[in-house]
């Protein structure tokens, strides 16, 4: 297993610190890439993240925990704004090199926390699973079984689809779950305690 740690988006007010958690948990090698390198990509129009939003929601029981909170969450707003971290993290994942068969994507605004990463990394690559940390939001309510939370997410290279060539609905945590599926039998480990964004810490 050779792992690379790929920080994408935009440094915000706590750089060191975030990147020194980094250093601290996840040892190895680190890319970056910011949207300063790559324009951002022009996003369908809101109508068509809703309407391609709707075909995946229907998908699932009308019972069931995801679908409650998706559809009340995103229907608030325009959500194609939150797509743009998975076109940032494809873009980040090209200067990787070959060798590399597993990454660990980290936004460049969180802060890892005392957590049993190096297990988890085996974990996933050995049973080619994903793992998602995130701010909670979804776990709280169960909205588990269908998204992996995005703040830091580990998996195989290879498991990376091109955002670009997929269909993707208004939500960055369903969109990556597009991008990182490799069946419909997938299986998603997500934890709320691993990670804190720098925003909500008292620093």
């Amino acid at each position: 297993m050779k792992v690379a740690v790929c920080i994408s988006g935009e440094f915000r007010n706590n750089r060191e610190l975030c990147l020194d958690s980094v250093k601290k948990y996840l040892p190895y090698d680190t890319f970056t890439h910011t949207w300063d390198e790559t324009p951002i990509p022009v996003l369908p129009d809101k109508q068509t993240c809703l309407g391609a939003f709707d075909a995946w929601i229907d998908t699932l029981e009308e019972t069931n925990p995801t679908r409650i909170w998706f559809s009340k969450k995103l229907r608030k707003s325009d959500y194609r704004r939150r797509l743009y971290s998975i076109y940032n993290h494809w873009h980040c994942m090209q200067k990787v090199p070959q060798h590399y068969d597993m990454i660990v994507k980290v936004r460049p605004d969180v802060v890892l926390q005392d957590h049993t990463w190096q297990k988890d990394l085996e974990n996933a690559y050995n049973n080619d699973q994903v793992y998602g940390y995130g701010s909670g939001q979804g776990t709280m309510v169960g909205a588990v079984d269908r998204f992996a939370a995005d703040h830091i997410i580990m998996h195989r290279k290879t498991r990376m689809r091109n955002p670009y060539k997929q269909q993707l609905v208004s939500s960055g945590h369903v969109a990556f779950w597009i991008c990182l599926r490799s069946s419909d039998n997938e299986v998603f480990v997500n934890t709320d305690t691993a990670c804190t964004l720098e925003r909500d810490l008292n620093v």
